[in-house]
């Protein structure tokens, strides 16, 4: 934690324009959540047994996600990104469990997880979070 704040005030310095306190802080905090989530994710995957499935996607529910304009930036930029939600949802599909995508992922996976959810019923969570909802 104290090399991300360091690495920041550093950059803050060299910066030709001033940042503004509020926006370091808000630099750090997003630099702390970020650390947290990683810490988070290790610990709890390293102490829980988890499995990989492969199943069969549906072509549908991939052109489904490629088609819908919320997503183009994903489908141009990481095409895998949608091949991992139609894999997800072939699992949820299969299994008839529900599923989460657990991801640090903001621009491409968090931001749009209303339309994800709406389009295929799986939902993107921050790992951070993951253990609340494995409670419930």
């Amino acid at each position: 934690m104290e090399s991300a704040l360091a690495m920041l005030l550093v950059e803050s310095c060299q910066d030709k324009k001033p940042r503004r306190t509020d926006d370091f802080v808000l630099d750090a905090a997003e630099e702390y959540d970020k650390i947290l989530t990683k810490i988070r994710f290790d610990f709890d995957t390293k102490l829980a047994e988890y499995h990989v499935f492969y199943e069969p996607v549906n072509p549908m529910i991939c052109k489904k996600l490629e088609n819908e304009p919320k997503l183009e930036k994903i489908r141009l930029k990481k095409p895998n990104d949608i091949k991992i939600l139609c894999e997800i949802e072939a699992y949820q599909r299969s299994s008839g469990k529900t599923c989460l995508l657990a991801t640090t992922d903001r621009t491409d996976f968090l931001n749009n997880r209303p339309i994800i959810e709406s389009l295929i019923g799986v939902r993107c969570i921050d790992p951070i979070y993951l253990p609340n909802e494995l409670e419930t």
